[in-house]
């Protein structure tokens, strides 16, 4: 199970890197597990390409709505689009 988190993860990586050309921020959220801490004693914390704490909040606020509109089921599938 352990190592299917790793892939998973590693995978995330991989696709992210493979659309590198075509994304200007990225903000990852992580939480550690149970009973780990970084450096600076947290139990999670965010990972980005150098962004501003405004540019930060703005992808945080897009994610959210992005959540709240497809719980509502206001956006489309995927397969919608044809």
């Amino acid at each position: 199970m352990q190592s299917e988190k790793i892939e998973k993860i590693v995978d995330l990586a991989a696709t992210l890197a493979s659309k590198a050309d075509d994304i200007d921020q990225v903000l990852v959220i992580y939480r550690l597990k149970e009973g780990v801490k970084d450096e600076e004693d947290a139990t999670h914390g965010s990972l980005d390409n150098d962004l501003e704490l405004r540019d930060s909040l703005w992808l945080v606020k897009a994610f959210e709505f992005w959540l709240q509109a497809s719980a509502l089921g206001l956006l489309k599938a995927k397969d919608d689009d044809k």
